[in-house]
């Protein structure tokens, strides 16, 4: 690389030597990957992430039907605003049941024991009541 920066007829050495530099700095930031941490620090500032993440991402009804599953269980979900009435956690993890049409349910990541409808008109008190019968074990 350094071949191409001979000098020039007319071209000062020193905007030779900021080229040459420009180069050998891309050079090392392709060779030396900054990590994940410091590169999305201004972001984390914010309260942003730039990677992936297993967030699930719900609205007000569902974010109070999950408080109460895991209330029922005993297990803590913690839940960030981002709207009006959106909701993300990732302290759960959601299933799709493709034996039962599709149906959604939700587990929760510290306990995985159980499986919780998502959907439904089923009140939170019967769900008390039959929580063995309703709840069953992953697949």
């Amino acid at each position: 690389m350094l071949f191409l920066f001979h000098n020039r007829e007319g071209e000062h050495p020193l905007y030779q030597r900021i080229g040459a530099m420009f180069f050998v700095s891309c050079g090392l930031m392709l060779i030396a990957p900054i990590p994940k941490a410091l590169s999305n620090y201004p972001m984390m500032m914010l309260g942003y992430r730039s990677w992936p993440s297993d967030a699930i991402l719900m609205d007000a009804e569902h974010q109070k039907r999950i408080q109460g599953y895991a209330a029922l269980v005993g297990v803590p979900v913690k839940t960030c605003r981002v709207g009006e009435d959106r909701y993300v956690s990732d302290d759960i993890t959601l299933v799709w049941d493709s034996a039962q049409d599709g149906k959604q349910f939700i587990r929760f990541k510290q306990d995985d024991t159980f499986l919780f409808p998502l959907q439904g008109g089923q009140p939170l008190e019967k769900i008390k009541k039959g929580k063995r019968q309703l709840c069953r074990d992953a697949v």
